[in-house]
């Protein structure tokens, strides 16, 4: 009797304990299904925060494109705005930064803008070709020169000098490959010729030999061009150039008998041996053309650099040669310049505003 309650009790107790390990496996997977549906929840969230940043950070680089492209403004850093920290279904949110080589690949960068003032400097080199100076009396046939003849033509050819000096000027860009501008600019120089001939005075007695002489210089020059420009890249500019030119210009002659004779004429004896019979000086501004071309690179939306070669002409002069021993009364005779050629090499840096 005794046996069988006890093996009575132990069936109760392993049923009773079965039930209980029972309620406490479905407890357990209720409370797993819990957590992962908020685990679930939790991903629909974060998806939702990304998809959100994602959208953000497209609108923030067609932002960062419309300023470089309106504004040419560099962008360096784009940071989202406060409200980018905010949270997303209550989830936070880190910053979203962006650098400046994710920026310069995520779009091409801003093309350069030419439009604008620009004030810059120039060094380089100039050098002259030859003129020549041609010569008329003003004389009747009682004038010195019918006695002793006019000069034969006389070349100056100028020397080369370093130049240097500042231009201003203005670009309007009217598409990614021309633009049109002026410019001015003025260059200090120190040109400088000179010249001689000489020819025998056959009515005279020892067929006195008489010569020419001739001095001309260049002290400063300066152009006033429109500039046409072709953009073969965006930062790289061909141009034509072509406008007034203007210089200050100085030239002296002079008529001098070398020999030992002296001149007779109708009013006695006049260019003695050895003296200066004419002498003339002229200081003018000269006006002409110049033309040219040359290669400018942006280097910056600021500076540029440039080499260009120009070639200037500057027009032609006539001046009185004045007697100094004439006791008969005045006598002159007319110089008469050819143009002045100019070539100029120089390269220079630019500051656009």
């Amino acid at each position: 009797m005794i046996l069988r309650l006890t093996c009575l009790l132990l069936a109760t107790a392993m049923v009773l304990g079965g039930g209980v390990l029972a309620s406490r496996a479905a407890s357990s997977d209720d409370n797993t299904a819990a957590r992962l549906e908020a685990v679930e929840k939790e991903n629909a969230l974060l998806r939702q925060e990304n998809a959100a940043l994602r959208e953000r950070a497209r609108l923030q680089a067609e932002n960062v494109k419309l300023h470089k492209q309106l504004l040419g403004v560099e962008v360096s850093e784009v940071q989202p705005s406060s409200s980018a920290s905010a949270s997303v279904g209550g989830v936070p949110r880190r910053p979203l930064y962006m650098s400046a080589a994710s920026a310069s690949d995520a779009q091409p960068a801003a093309p350069a803008n030419w439009t604008g003032l620009y004030i810059g400097g120039n060094l380089g080199y100039a050098w002259g070709g030859n003129q020549t100076l041609t010569f008329t009396t003003n004389d009747s046939p009682a004038g010195l020169a019918p006695f002793i003849g006019l000069p034969t033509p006389t070349s100056v050819g100028l020397s080369s000098s370093p130049v240097g000096g500042f231009q201003l000027g203005y670009n309007w860009q009217i598409n990614q490959t021309w633009l049109v501008g002026f410019e001015a600019d003025f260059d200090v120089a120190n040109l400088n010729g000179a010249g001689s001939s000489t020819r025998t005075a056959l009515n005279l007695a020892g067929n006195a030999l008489l010569m020419s002489t001739a001095d001309q210089q260049v002290n400063w020059f300066g152009t006033v061009r429109g500039r046409l420009g072709y953009l073969p890249t965006n930062e790289l500019l061909v141009y034509g150039t072509g406008g007034f030119a203007y210089g200050k210009v100085g030239q002296s002659a002079a008529y001098s008998n070398l020999s030992g004779q002296t001149t007779p004429t109708l009013f006695g004896s006049i260019c003695v041996g050895g003296t200066t019979c004419y002498s003339g000086t002229s200081e003018r501004i000269a006006t002409g053309w110049a033309a040219g071309g040359g290669l400018e690179y942006m280097v910056s939306n600021h500076w540029t650099i440039k080499g260009e070669y120009l070639y200037a002409r500057l027009g032609a002069n006539s001046f009185n040669e004045n007697v100094l021993q004439f006791p008969g009364g005045t006598s002159t005779i007319t110089a008469q310049s050819s143009d002045i050629p100019l070539q100029v090499v120089r390269g220079g840096a630019n500051y656009k505003f």
